[in-house]
């Protein structure tokens, strides 16, 4: 199994790149407006763009070294990375609990030692303490309401190495490389 097959899919990348870009441009246009006597409107222009350029590469850096996460789920469907540890604790605490299961052929082993597992239906939400994951939710999760969330689980963050949700979310554990690797200091 190659680190290919553990590389992150590039809609996750995407973020708040929109975001990031348009406040830029703001951003730039406001300080390039109240210089308009001493900027050409091309150069003013190609100023702007080389800095929403920069501006998006900085945040897309940022994505993959895992300083520009997002800390919940926005719709269910989730699949987390985990290391050997997490994977053994928590198959441990799902022999344990009634209703709790994960298939065998639900978990794929990947190279480093890691471990995938995915839940068509799951959500995650990161937190003080550690990373909080239910097995199942409903579209209208987001509501509050415990009812819609079924079967939770945690672990702590130092066993996740990547969560990634079906609607473009991303928690990039920012001590670990893409490929499941630690990073060294």
């Amino acid at each position: 199994m190659t680190s290919e097959q553990f590389s992150p899919r590039p809609d996750l990348l995407k973020g708040q790149t929109e975001s990031v870009a348009n406040d830029t441009e703001n951003r730039v246009k406001e300080l390039l407006g109240r210089h308009q006597d001493l900027v050409a409107p091309s150069v003013a222009q190609q100023i702007i763009e080389r800095e929403v350029s920069r501006a998006v590469q900085e945040y897309g850096a940022k994505r993959l070294e895992g300083r520009a996460n997002d800390n919940y789920s926005k719709a269910p469907g989730v699949t987390i990375y985990m290391t050997n540890e997490a994977k053994v604790a928590i198959s441990a605490l799902f022999d344990r609990e009634p209703g709790y299961s994960i298939p065998p052929e639900q978990w794929r082993s990947l190279p480093n030692n890691i471990w995938e597992v995915s839940f068509p239906r799951g959500i995650y939400s990161m937190g003080g303490g550690g990373c909080q994951f239910y097995q199942e939710a409903d579209d209208d999760f987001d509501r509050g309401r415990r009812d819609r969330v079924r079967r939770p689980f945690t672990a702590g963050y130092d066993d996740i190495v990547r969560v990634e949700g079906k609607s473009g979310e991303l928690w990039q554990n920012a001590n670990y490389n893409w490929d499941g690797t630690p990073k060294t200091r």
